[in-house]
């Protein structure tokens, strides 16, 4: 009798060793199984901070290049506006230059008013050029900002 109490008790004993065993095995799955999902998860992220850090870095550069070329064309501008006003300026000049000369020669000297009318037409055309290369500049900032 005792040596059969003793033989159902190891059986016991084995049989529960083998629950804690599959129990044992169970947990340590789901443990590995957690451990995978933490690693992908953890390369997501990882991957995410290198992307964010990447982009960044670009758009700090595209941002540096847009300032740059901003402050270029500024200066383009007004050196523009300067060359404008100057050929405004040398136009008024000549203009008042012509009617002095014809009020002086009443005459009628035409080879003088041919020359002024020449020189108002290429001063009138600059002037137009001119104007339209601040304009485009001037559409460009807008665009820029």
């Amino acid at each position: 009798e005792d040596l059969e109490k003793k033989y159902y008790d190891s059986l016991q004993l084995g049989n529960e060793s083998k629950v804690n065993l599959n129990k044992y095995n169970s947990i340590f799955n789901k443990y590995n199984q957690l451990l995978i999902d933490f690693e992908k998860k953890s390369e997501t992220v990882d991957g995410l901070v290198e992307e964010y850090s990447k982009l960044a870095a670009e758009t700090e550069v595209k941002q540096a290049n847009d300032n740059q070329r901003i402050n270029n064309i500024l200066k383009e501008n007004e050196q523009l506006v300067m060359r404008i006003n100057a050929l405004e300026l040398n136009l008024t000049d000549f203009a008042d230059r012509a009617v002095q000369s014809d009020n002086n020669n009443l005459n009628g000297n035409s080879n003088n008013n041919t020359i002024h009318s020449a020189e108002i037409k290429e001063l009138k055309t600059k002037l137009a050029n001119l104007q339209y290369d601040y304009n485009e500049k001037v559409n460009v900032i807008n665009n820029l900002e």
